[in-house]
């Protein structure tokens, strides 16, 4: 009983150094990509085959069948496919008109 205490411990500390040192580099899965997103699974994996008009295709690690996304590069992707409507800069907030205002 003790030895099993023992052992969780040290798996935890190790554990925790692991994520520590792979923050970056975790992988994730569609599903996560797709929360992370706020989309579906499925316009994930449009994304991943570059079937989405607009939007650079996303790179993946295949493994078999399933696909697993480094972190650092979906947040690459994403600032690589951060554009606005009309090609240019945001506007700071102070140039926007808001709505309902007098």
């Amino acid at each position: 009983m003790e030895n099993e205490t023992i052992t969780s411990v040290v798996l935890a500390v190790v554990g925790c150094r692991e994520k520590a040192t792979m923050s970056d580099e975790r992988l994730l899965t569609i599903r996560e990509v797709a929360t992370h997103l706020r989309c579906s699974k499925a316009h994930v994996c449009n994304l991943i085959l570059g079937r989405v008009r607009g939007a650079q295709p996303l790179a993946v690690i295949t493994l078999g069948r399933r696909k697993l996304i480094r972190h650092s590069t979906l947040m690459a992707w994403m600032k690589a496919n951060e554009h606005t409507l009309g090609g240019g800069m945001l506007p700071s907030s102070l140039d926007v008109e808001a709505v309902g205002r007098e």
